[in-house]
Parts: C-alpha cells; sequence; structure tokens
C-alpha cells in the first residue's frame, strides 16, 4: 500500500500544476486509490 501511494504522489508531483494537478486533485486520487486498494487487501487477509 505504502509503495503505491508513494508512486501515485510521485506522480502526481512530476506531473504537476503544469497539467492541472492541484493538490485537491491529488488527494482525491489518493482517496480513489485507497477505496479501490482496501477491498483488495482484506480480500488477500481472508485468503
Amino acid at each position: 500500500m505504502a509503495a503505491l501511494t508513494g508512486g501515485v504522489i510521485a506522480a502526481g508531483l512530476w506531473i504537476g500544476p503544469g497539467e492541472g494537478v492541484t493538490a485537491g486533485v491529488l488527494l482525491a486520487f489518493l482517496f480513489l486509490v485507497n477505496l479501490l486498494v482496501t477491498p483488495l487487501q482484506n480480500l488477500v487477509e481472508i485468503l
């Protein structure tokens, strides 16, 4: 999870404001990534 979060942050900073990625957009995308990854982590724990 930490590697994925770090990758999203790094990509957001690399793309940057020049492409319209603001802090709010980056935060919203991190939230969406978290919504996707959390159920997958729970599934792996159960299996």
